[in-house]
């Protein structure tokens, strides 16, 4: 029977990220500095398939420092360009700048299903923060925000792209907005 994230293990977690692969996704993560972050898919006891969540990096202790029940929010958008449309991931803990994450998602990756339909279908999505270690110091979880079906309708102009084009496109919002604050104030929806 599936667990909740709170219950995940380390080994069903890096299954989850790598599958059979030899890629270590997770050391992936720890050897980026504070503040990066990913998207994986994490099985739930809600849900017969895994679920898309965040793993973001975050400075020894920060986890802990943070509030008992923090303000989590999460925000998403594509950028559509002449030849692919990434989406960043957006999640922000407290209204806080320096805790605000982003993750890319490239719709076409090759051997990578789209996590969109089911971002689409999720009430709550969840923020897993790791600190030097390969188990999660802290898991949140918020409302679902995103209006992933809209984003979803903005991809559908697009055929498959090549990984040169997510990544020629990813690199020109990132000269755009080169923060994850940037790109949140950049997303706000009032």
């Amino acid at each position: 029977m599936p667990r909740s994230l709170e219950d995940i293990s380390t080994a069903e977690w890096l299954r989850s990220l790598c599958g059979d692969d030899v890629a270590d996704p997770l050391g992936q993560l720890l050897s980026m500095p504070p503040g990066s972050a990913l998207w994986t898919c994490l099985p739930d006891g809600h849900h017969s398939e895994p679920v898309p969540a965040i793993c973001a990096r975050v400075s020894p202790g920060q986890a802990a420092a943070m509030p008992l029940k923090p303000r989590l929010e999460f925000r998403a958008a594509a950028f559509p360009g002449p030849h692919a449309a990434p989406v960043v991931w957006l999640a922000r803990i407290e209204d806080r700048p320096e805790w605000t994450f982003e993750a890319w998602i490239d719709n076409c990756a090759d051997g990578a299903p789209s996590p969109l339909y089911a971002l689409a279908g999720q009430e709550q999505t969840a923020l897993l923060l790791f600190e030097e270690a390969r188990r999660p110091a802290r898991g949140l979880t918020a409302y679902n925000s995103p209006d992933w079906v809209s984003i979803l309708s903005a991809l559908s102009a697009y055929a498959r792209w090549p990984p040169s084009a997510f990544e020629r496109a990813r690199e020109a919002i990132c000269a755009k907005y080169p923060t994850p604050a940037q790109l949140w104030k950049a997303l706000n929806p009032a």
